[in-house]
């Protein structure tokens, strides 16, 4: 076993470029992860991803691919990049040594410990040497972890770990990761080898303390939901698709099912917006959707102008803002989705 620790401000480059990455790759706000330029007063029990406010947009983001082999981010042009706005940012310094030298005496027993049980435990870990890279760093999730080959011997792992972190998850982020390089392979999404990374800390290696990342993104939070997206669109990134429709028609934001909350007038109205992503919904054809065979009947633009304001108000209280169904003056509405 050996675990090395790895700090640098370019290191601190390669975590936001990978939280950079997540993002593009819509998986944060779909998982129930907020990002935001800092943690502020919010707890380990809070779903943050920390991003600071740099100039995204000179990187080549559509070009941008994820790949979680390593952490170590190998196109020099970004990471310089990303170093050298980092250092000029107002406010930004260094994690200081004794911070690290305090996180170097945390982190290590926690991971030698882990490590040992999980080789007396796990059939595909037996008798193999780890190596471990750490990555201390200021941004991102609490932590999160490369995938590795299982038949690999020695196996090559890197860790990055934020300097708020709680010694259970640093251990569950192991325990993951483990998991993670044996199913992820099998073709299981997220939820189901989380799932499984859960039970093992709580059940088999005894975190008992430890509150489990599926029970901390099931719960909604609108007020960081709202906050992230407002960030995000400050920062001219996307989003992703926040509100979908399943095969049965069904409306969710996220993974909230919104279509009993809403009434068939607002379902219809939402329903012609997703079919129309980014697209301007014309007046008339907003009245055709919403009264269909009775319009000559119940036409009232008061209605529609009702209707609209009221999913705004009812996407309001979820977290989206009011600006996500947008007025194209004289034309109709259409739904802010950002694009790259």
């Amino acid at each position: 076993m050996e675990i090395q620790f790895k700090y640098s401000n370019k290191t601190e480059a390669n975590r936001i470029y990978l939280c950079l990455r997540g993002i593009l790759e819509d998986f944060y706000l779909r998982h129930n992860w907020y990002v935001l330029p800092r943690l502020r007063s919010y707890t380990h029990a809070d779903p943050i991803i920390v991003l600071p406010r740099l100039d995204y947009q000179s990187l080549p983001l559509a070009k941008l691919k994820n790949d979680y082999t390593t952490m170590q981010i190998n196109d020099p042009t970004i990471i310089n990049n990303l170093t050298h706005q980092l250092t000029q940012l107002p406010g930004y310094a260094p994690i200081p040594d004794e911070i690290l030298i305090q996180m170097r005496g945390k982190i290590t027993p926690v991971l030698e410990r882990t490590i040992t049980q999980a080789q007396a435990t796990i059939d595909y870990l037996r008798h193999k040497e780890l190596w471990i890279n750490v990555f201390p760093s200021q941004f991102g999730s609490l932590g999160s972890y490369t995938n590795f080959d299982i038949n690999d011997d020695p196996i090559a792992l890197d860790l990055a770990i934020r300097v708020d972190t709680p010694t259970d998850v640093i251990a569950e982020l192991l325990i993951s990761s483990v998991v993670t390089s044996k199913y992820r392979p099998e073709g299981w999404q997220w939820r189901e080898y989380e799932a499984v990374s859960d039970y093992l800390a709580k059940h088999i290696f005894g975190l008992d303390d430890y509150i489990g990342t599926l029970r901390i993104t099931q719960q909604p939070h609108p007020h960081l939901l709202k906050e992230s997206i407002e960030y995000l669109h400050s920062l001219k990134l996307p989003t992703g698709q926040l509100i979908w429709q399943n095969e049965n028609q069904q409306i969710f934001l996220i993974n909230e099912n919104l279509s009993k909350q809403l009434s068939r007038y607002e379902n219809r109205l939402l329903q012609l917006l997703l079919d129309h992503p980014g697209e301007t919904v014309t007046i008339d054809e907003i009245a055709n959707g919403l009264y269909k065979r009775n319009i000559d009947e119940r036409f009232s633009m008061w209605g529609i102008n009702k209707t609209i304001q009221r999913l705004r108000n009812k996407l309001e209280k979820l977290g989206l803002p009011r600006s996500y169904i947008q007025n194209v003056r004289g034309e109709g509405y259409r739904l802010s989705i950002p694009h790259l």
